[in-house]
């Protein structure tokens, strides 16, 4: 009953403008915001411990530096679900984008560990606020019915494409301008998608999502919903190859003697299979039954993460984590879509804050995992243990469905 008024007044809107096509172009907005915020996201996360260094940080502060704001992320995502049902995803998406900028100005300003952790804490207030709100608004466009896995894929293949170009303008403007200077780059994605969010429309509210004690309630209703949880299963899983990005796959093939420079090359393929996720895949997963993809997504991620420890050509290995990717990729599109489909239009925005924090959640207690089992059996055991674990998860995938959701789709 509520989302029929919902889906009328956006076919209103679509006769009253046909030639100008203004659903398509909100959804491209939106689509392209996933790749300009990652732009920035992954700016900050090469120039930050760059700048520590520079200000000679003791190694202690810099981890803190990195590894604490992710706390304040979660928290802020899940309070955000439920603002967002309060406020409205463009408004978010604003807030969002004005903590970069700040963030920005306040960078350029540092010269002390407090004024680091001020930028770091709105980076991860807007972290917290924009990926599950872009998400949330895609899936509510009426345009995404019927296609939620070709959507989100194209919004997972941008957001890969503007993480490559992240780190390698990142990586360039501290070089040609100085690291504190290329921090000028956020205040202008900020300021330009600020903006760019007028363009914009409000998607329509009940009176019960404008209550924020009933955003609340939708959290809590979430969190007590069985079937979201499989959906979880999915974004902590999709997580997990860039939590070991960050952490163990330099360690590992530092210690088969690869060079550094190779090191990186080896390790952003896996966007390669992000993209081709994204792009190309994704458009097929419409056409069938959510389970399938899941069971190949696990497969993939968890059969990978067990070769990968058995080889040390970087050739090889290179060739694995592009599959890695893949895997990555399609559970990830899949968190997104299972997410839509197991809520409501009132509490899609608290869904999708819950839901992603397992994302989160991966990139907090992965490698710490890692590190215990690393320390006591050694790192090829880790990738070993790891990799059986989610391959069993995705060859149980048709009976998880069963439990998860009551059905085989």
């Amino acid at each position: 009953m509520i989302i029929s008024p919902f889906k009328k007044k956006f076919r209103v809107e679509s006769r009253d403008a046909d030639s100008k096509q203004v659903l398509p172009h909100h959804l491209k907005t939106v689509i392209l915001f996933g790749g300009i915020y990652s732009i920035a996201m992954q700016m900050a996360i090469l120039l930050v411990p760059l700048y520590a260094i520079k200000l000679n940080f003791p190694p202690l502060s810099l981890a803190l530096l990195v590894s604490l704001p992710a706390i304040l992320q979660i928290i802020i995502r899940m309070l955000g679900g439920a603002i967002t049902n309060y406020l409205g995803e463009k408004k978010i998406l604003k807030i969002s984008f004005l903590c970069i900028t700040i963030a920005g100005l306040v960078f350029i300003v540092s010269d002390s560990l407090l004024y680091l952790y001020l930028a770091q804490l709105l980076l991860s207030t807007s972290r917290g606020l924009f990926w599950s709100t872009a998400q949330t608004y895609l899936s509510k466009l009426p345009e995404s019915e019927g296609r939620l896995n070709k959507i989100f894929g194209m919004f997972e293949g941008i957001t890969a494409v503007g993480a490559i170009l992240g780190l390698i303008l990142a990586g360039y403007f501290s070089e040609w301008f100085g690291i504190s200077r290329a921090f000028i780059s956020l205040i202008i994605i900020g300021v330009i998608s600020y903006f760019l969010t007028n363009a914009l429309p409000d998607l329509p509210r009940t009176e019960q999502s404008k209550s924020l004690s009933v955003g609340l309630k939708s959290l809590k209703q979430v969190a007590g919903h069985r079937p979201i949880y499989l959906a979880c299963l999915c974004a902590f899983t999709a997580a997990l190859p860039l939590s070991l990005v960050g952490s163990f796959y330099p360690v590992y093939l530092n210690s088969l003697g690869i060079q550094e420079g190779m090191i990186g090359v080896i390790i952003s393929v896996k966007a390669a299979g992000t993209v081709t996720a994204g792009f190309l895949v994704a458009r097929f997963l419409d056409r069938g039954r959510s389970n399938l993809p899941y069971m190949i997504s696990f497969i993939l991620i968890g059969s990978t993460l067990i070769l990968t420890q058995m080889f040390s050509s970087p050739v090889i290995l290179a060739a694995i984590i592009i599959f890695t990717g893949l895997g990555s990729g399609l559970s990830s599109i899949l968190y997104q879509s299972l997410t839509t489909k197991f809520s409501t239009v009132e509490n899609r925005g608290a869904a999708m804050a819950f839901t992603t924090n397992f994302w989160s959640l991966s990139h907090l207690t992965v490698p710490v995992i890692f590190g215990v089992i690393t320390e006591q059996m050694g790192i090829s055991l880790s990738f070993v243990i790891s990799g059986i674990s989610i391959l069993i998860l995705g060859l149980l995938g048709t009976l998880l469905f069963r439990w998860f959701t009551g059905s085989e789709a």
